[in-house]
């Protein structure tokens, strides 16, 4: 799985103090062929009655041993 270039800047510019704004929606997709890290889209799937699917998280809870987020 590819993390954009702003995915990647924006963690590095946290390590730096630095805030980043999170994007208001959040889709999953299906593609045919990878898009890039830099955010050259691949070839998303086409067919009849697929749409792509907003993601919504809910706040981070204790889950076992660890923190878990359901959408």
């Amino acid at each position: 799985m590819y993390a954009t270039n702003y995915f990647e800047e924006g963690i590095l510019n946290l390590m730096r103090g630095q805030n980043i704004t999170a994007p208001s929606n959040i889709y999953l997709a299906l593609f045919q062929s990878n898009p890039t890290d830099t955010g050259v889209a691949g070839t998303e799937v086409a067919y009849t009655g697929y749409a792509r699917q907003q993601i919504t998280f809910s706040a981070p809870t204790a889950s076992g041993s660890g923190l878990a987020m359901q959408n």
